[in-house]
Formats: C-alpha cells, sequence, structure tokens
C-alpha cells in the first residue's frame, strides 16, 4: 500500500513538473501549439495533391518588391525565374501563387501565355523545351500577401514592419514561398536568390545572403539589393522590412547583423552574449558556417521563430535582456545546418530538420555550461517523451512518415532530439 501510494503521488509529480518544463521550451512548445489550433483550419491553402516537381527545376529567383503598401497591406512585385526543363517536350511550367493578381508573364519581350486560378500559375513557353532547356520569364503580380489560417506561417504587415515566415502550419505543403513570390513550391527544388526590396527612406530591408548595394531613388526611397548564392528550398527564402538599426560584429571570420529597434541593441548584447561560443561549437561539430553571414531580424511576432538561411526572423519579445530563450536563437543557428543547408526530402522526415536542431539545444548547454547541464537537459527531455508523446500527439509515432497534423509535434522535436542523442552515444 505504501509503495502503490508513493508510485503515485511520484507519477503526479513527474507530470507537473514535467507541464513546467515545457513552457520553458519556446521553439517547440510555439510552434506545437500554433500547429494543434492549426487543424481546425485544415485544407484552406492546399496544393493539388499531383502538383509535383517532375518537369521543371527553378535555378534562380530575383525578386522585386517595388511596392510595399503598409496601409492596404499590399504588395506590387515581379519575379524573374530561370527555369530548366528536367525532362524533353515540356510545354506547360506550373508555379505555385497564392491568391494574388497575376498582370502579365513576359520572356525575351514578348507576352506568355498563362492560366491561373488563385493556386497554380499554369505557364505556356513559346517553344516546347528538351532536356536541360532553359527559359528566364518574369512574372508581374500585385495584391494582399496571405497569412496562414492558423496564424503560424505567410506574409506579415504590422505597424511598421513588413515580414514573411516561410512555413505555414496549416498549408499543405507547409512550405510557403507562394504567399509573396511565384515559385516550385517544394522541398526538394533548391535555387539561389538576389532580391531587390524598395522601402521607405527610414526603412531598410533584410533577406537572405550578403548586401550588394543599396540605391537611393529619385521619388526618396531606397531599393536594398541582396543575393544569396547558395541554393535553398522556397520556404527559406526572407524578407524582413522596418526602421532598423543593424548591430554587426564578426565571429571566427563571419558577419553577424542582427537587424532590430536602436532601443533593443543593449538587450541583444546581452540575450546573444553566447552567440560567440556556440557558433564556434555548432562549426567543430557540424563543419564550416554554410552561409556568407549570420543574421536575425527582430519582429513583432510572439510565437517562436523562422529558420530562414542566413537571416533568421525571430519575435522581438525573445530577445528581453536575459538569457531564457538563449536556446530559442540557438535552435535556429543550428537549423543552418540541419535544414538548410540540408532539408528533408518531404514533410514527414521533419525530425532530420526539427529533432536535430532540438538537439542542438542540449549541445549548448554542453557548450556553454558544462556535461552535467547537457545530461540534466537529456534526461528531462527523455522523460518527457516516454511519457508525453504518444498522449501530444494522439499516439506512438515512428520518426518517419509522420502525419501532416503532427508536422511540428512533440514526436518530431522532442523524441527526434532524443533519437539523436542515442547516435551520438552510438
Amino acid at each position: 500500500m505504501r509503495k502503490s501510494i508513493c508510485l503515485v503521488f511520484t507519477v503526479f509529480a513527474l507530470q507537473a513538473a514535467a507541464q513546467t518544463e515545457l513552457s520553458n521550451a519556446p521553439c517547440r512548445q510555439l510552434k506545437s501549439d500554433a500547429l494543434l489550433k492549426a487543424t481546425q483550419y485544415k485544407n484552406s491553402n492546399t496544393l493539388p495533391a499531383s502538383f509535383v516537381s517532375d518537369t521543371i527545376h527553378i535555378a534562380h529567383y530575383a525578386i522585386h518588391i517595388d511596392t510595399l503598401n503598409f496601409l492596404a497591406k499590399t504588395i506590387k512585385a515581379h519575379t524573374a525565374i530561370k527555369a530548366i526543363a528536367k525532362l524533353n517536350n515540356v510545354n506547360n511550367i506550373s508555379l505555385s501563387l497564392l491568391k494574388l493578381t497575376v498582370d502579365s508573364i513576359v520572356s525575351n519581350n514578348q507576352q506568355l501565355s498563362f492560366a491561373y486560378n488563385d493556386t497554380v500559375l499554369a505557364i505556356t513557353p513559346n517553344s516546347v523545351m528538351n532536356i536541360n532547356d532553359s527559359l528566364e520569364l518574369t512574372v508581374f503580380y500585385r495584391g494582399a500577401p496571405k497569412q496562414d489560417a492558423s496564424g503560424w506561417g505567410g506574409f506579415y504587415f504590422s505597424g511598421n514592419y513588413a515580414f514573411n515566415l516561410g512555413v505555414g502550419f496549416d498549408a499543405d505543403p507547409h512550405t510557403f514561398g507562394r504567399v509573396w513570390f511565384p515559385c516550385i513550391d517544394e522541398f526538394t527544388d533548391r535555387a539561389t536568390y538576389e532580391f531587390h526590396i524598395t522601402t521607405a527612406a527610414m526603412s531598410k530591408a533584410f533577406c537572405n545572403g550578403e548586401l550588394q548595394s543599396q540605391t537611393s531613388n529619385a521619388n526618396g526611397t531606397v531599393t536594398w539589393n541582396w543575393f544569396l548564392n547558395k541554393t535553398i528550398p522556397t520556404y527559406l527564402a526572407c524578407i524582413a522590412v522596418a526602421p532598423y538599426y543593424t548591430l554587426q560584429q564578426n565571429i571566427n571570420g563571419i558577419p553577424v547583423e542582427i537587424a532590430l529597434m536602436p532601443s533593443d541593441t543593449a538587450n541583444a548584447l546581452l540575450t546573444f552574449q553566447h552567440l560567440p561560443q556556440v557558433l564556434t561549437a555548432f562549426e567543430n561539430a557540424w563543419g564550416p558556417y554554410p552561409f556568407n553571414k549570420v543574421g536575425y531580424s527582430m519582429v513583432p511576432f510572439n510565437s517562436g521563430a523562422m529558420e530562414h538561411a542566413s537571416q533568421i526572423t525571430i519575435g522581438s519579445a525573445y530577445i528581453n535582456g536575459s538569457l531564457s530563450y538563449e536556446t530559442l536563437w540557438a535552435h535556429e543557428l543550428a537549423h543552418m545546418w540541419w535544414g538548410d543547408k540540408v532539408t528533408c526530402e518531404t514533410a514527414g522526415d521533419m525530425w532530420l530538420n526539427e529533432g536535430w536542431a532540438s538537439y542542438n539545444e542540449a549541445f549548448l548547454k554542453q557548450s556553454i555550461y558544462g556535461v552535467t547541464a547537457y545530461k540534466d537537459w537529456i534526461r528531462n527531455n527523455h522523460r518527457k517523451v516516454l511519457q508525453f508523446a504518444h498522449i501530444t500527439d494522439g499516439s506512438y509515432l515512428s520518426l518517419i512518415n509522420i502525419p501532416h497534423a503532427y508536422t511540428y509535434g512533440f514526436t518530431v522535436y522532442n523524441k527526434g532530439a532524443d533519437v539523436t542523442h542515442t547516435l551520438r552515444c552510438y
């Protein structure tokens, strides 16, 4: 009787402790909470099941945002695309673009015919393409770019901020580049990027890669030109516009640029104080940093962060001058290797992105606070996986072929991290 009472007491105590710990895991828990809410909106942003890139590869995107209308929450834009045929006799180029208005499509100063149903943009080349043939075309479009129905993902206008989050929790597929530029919106199609973003004179635009130039225009606006020479899938492309100040430093020869309000500088210096040690530890473990800068853009978003390649988007609330959320910025930094340099083939394999990035939260603990801190993180996480993963995600799930509703769930993040630790020990 006494043993039974002790066992029951211990189980309830462990459950209460685990639930408390969950609130201290911002990236995993915030995304998981948002995904659970997303299930009620299922299928509002779903591409046709047959929409697979098996005929065309996009090698390069040049995204021009000519106008950002903060009052109307609209953009006017054009994107130049280099398409390459993967098969012979290709007479159609199908791109994803979600609920924007397409004005025209041009190639070599000639208008191209197209059909558009608010989801798929079907373009007819002027001549049939054979394998390895390339076609450069430009799509002119405008409208109000969408947010995901779940509230997590898409394009945001908030006060004097405009920014995107490249994943949509409700969207199927979860890749969500299509809300602001025409693209092959899949995990497997990777391209290089350039960005030409025109802003008000007092604002800056931050995108992937390296800033090439800023051009002052006759109408008082400024155009910011960025270039990314590494290939990435569409969901990792990004934009963040605001009256930013740039906090700069250099770590191991890698430029670091944090886009923030001037008043947030002191908090950022404190919250990111361990960035040099963590970046060094990640490079020692996973190889050279894959991109030409480490970047963070602070935005008014209270549900986590997004691992856009070389320019992470992170909620301002998490850069608060404390170390409470350093696992969040470290998690997103780890994605530069796990998710950005190497990307899962399908959403069902998302643990290869999120499980390994979550494991790197533990690796931060080891790198900064020592082996005991690492082991404490691992033990706590292991217990939570055994106790809660099957409850939170509705059943016992393997790490492969994760159902859409649990792409960003407990199994992917926490069990994924547990398996990664096991692989390391093995």
